[in-house]
């Protein structure tokens, strides 16, 4: 009875053993998915800082070009300003454009952001679990 008895303890550390060192695996696995979407996240917020900038700098352009366009065609006689309007009604579309495409990378930021602060969220218990069934890593 004792040699059972020894041998069912000794199964149950080997078990034990073996459950802690899978569960300090899937651990590591959590923290380095956690990397990779933090590393995600940096690069998609760097692309849409760069976005910004561009949308920026082309809105700039435009006023600047739409500014001087605007001295000109004061300088232009009615008739002449006529044509210059039907070409600079195609502007606009363009800005819109520019400005939906923005606005969609933004969106995908946001939602990766979210996503990201969700994840972290969830797996948040395991920073307060010692794995032995004590609350609290201290």
């Amino acid at each position: 009875m004792s040699a059972k008895l020894e041998e069912s303890q000794q199964q149950v550390l080997e078990l034990s053993a073996f459950e802690e060192d899978r569960v300090q695996e899937l651990h590591k696995l959590s923290q380095d998915r956690d990397r990779a979407w933090e590393s995600e996240l940096k690069a998609v917020q760097k692309q849409h800082a760069m976005d910004v900038a561009a949308l920026a700098s082309t809105m700039n352009d435009n006023e600047l070009r739409y500014c001087r366009e605007s001295v000109e065609n004061l300088k232009l006689k009615p008739s002449t300003l006529h044509g210059k309007a039907k070409i600079n009604s195609k502007q606009p579309k363009q800005l819109g454009k520019s400005f939906n495409q923005m606005e969609s990378k933004l969106l995908k930021s946001t939602t990766l952001l979210l996503e990201f602060e969700q994840s972290k969220d969830q797996n948040s218990w395991r920073d307060n679990f010692d794995f032995h069934g004590r609350k609290g890593r201290g």
